[in-house]
């Protein structure tokens, strides 16, 4: 069953990047360098959101109901797009916090998320509702934190426009296609593997396997959370004080391998007899969680260290490449070795990606940013 709502959750997270398509990173980025309405901005990335995920829900409802036999599997991949609806609402919301350097109100809005739908999770399944009651606390989680998002939102000084502005669209289609295309790529990259596992070994696999995975993404927040920090302050820097973008750079990558690292140990270590203890449930995943944890280190440099390039139009050429490059290691070698190790497999592929990828973006940083300012005589 675990594996079904790895499956949907997989779905929510690739409509979600599509259905966004990169309109975050140019949203935040305009409001952060101040050149724009903001009440317009934020009604118009609203409707153009709610108009490409009708489009995309669309699409994949005809998909599911002509070519996934699974009645169950459709349901619930079904019900987990319709959570992107009210996502959708709070995505723009947040993002404006974000970029206003209100990070508070955003880091609050995710607490909100989180407690009910775990609150509303443990309800359905204690009554009975099993996987279905899972995503329908997904679903139900998503509308209370579009709520929250709203309200909160209402009690700041920005405002929304009465209509969306018409002369904002094409701006932010082509401003936010290239990030839209890497955030498909970094969709792509980090739930391939678990949809491959579904398919190809069946649920049991990619049940285990999104159990560890969970526990990876449980501690993602921090290298996101950091992201989310430096991306409105390196977008302001980039054109008048770049030295500081590779200032910051330097300080990401000392102190958060050193705090990856111990994560890296705390995982490997001290989980595993948590699991034993208090998770019984989750003893088949204590190997590959401890494969995974292998990759921490390196996530946690590589996510906030790639706002660098992303805060800057003129590396989007440099950074497209490396994300190809790192998917499609990552997608043919998944290809190649799950049919006949499975879960293994996708576990320690996971990790050689994360190492090749991280390799790719220093060397891509030491050629176009770092050298550059070691040049010109910045020190830390």
């Amino acid at each position: 069953m675990f594996g079904l709502y790895a499956v949907a959750l997989a779905y929510f997270s690739l409509v979600s990047s599509v259905a966004d398509f990169g309109i975050s990173r140019y949203f935040v980025k305009e409001i952060a360098r101040e050149e724009k309405d903001v009440s317009g901005l934020v009604t118009t990335v609203i409707f153009l959101r709610l108009f490409v995920l009708c489009l995309v829900s669309i699409i994949l409802g005809l998909g599911f109901f002509f070519f996934d036999h699974q009645n169950l599997r459709s349901l619930l991949s079904i019900l987990a797009i319709l959570a992107i609806v009210p996502s959708a609402l709070s995505w723009t919301v947040n993002d404006a916090f974000i970029a206003t350097s209100k990070a508070k109100l955003y880091a609050l809005g995710g607490v909100v998320v989180n407690l009910a739908t775990t609150v509303l999770g443990v309800i359905f399944v204690t009554r009975g509702f099993s996987v279905v009651g899972v995503v329908l606390a997904l679903l139900l989680g998503q509308y209370i934190y579009a709520f929250y998002s709203l309200a909160i939102y209402s009690t700041q000084k920005i405002g929304l426009s009465k209509s969306f502005r018409k002369e904002f669209i094409k701006e932010i289609i082509w401003g936010a296609l290239p990030y839209g295309f890497l955030s498909i790529l970094g969709l792509i990259y980090f739930k391939i593997d678990t949809l491959m596992l579904a398919y190809i070994k069946g649920s049991f696999e990619a049940g285990i396997y999104s159990a560890a995975y969970r526990f990876l993404e449980a501690i993602v927040f921090v290298p996101t959370s950091v992201s989310l920090i430096v991306f409105p302050m390196m977008s302001k820097w980039h054109n008048l004080e770049p030295a500081k973008v590779a200032q910051l750079s330097r300080k990401i990558i000392r102190v958060m391998g050193v705090m990856g690292l111990a994560v890296m140990i705390l995982y490997m270590t001290v989980l595993p007899e948590v699991i034993r203890l208090f998770l019984p449930n989750y003893l088949p995943s204590i190997q590959i969680i401890q494969i995974l944890a292998l990759s921490i280190p390196f996530m946690f440099i590589h996510v906030p260290l790639s706002q660098a390039l992303l805060s800057s139009d003129k590396y989007l050429k440099q950074i497209i490449m490396l994300s190809v490059v790192t998917v499609s290691f990552n997608v043919l070698t998944n290809l190649f070795f799950i049919p006949k190790y499975g879960l293994l497999a996708a576990s320690w592929i996971t990790v050689l990606s994360d190492v090749f990828s991280l390799a790719l973006l220093l060397f891509v940083m030491h050629k176009y940013l770092l050298r550059s300012a070691k040049i010109s005589g910045v020190n830390d």
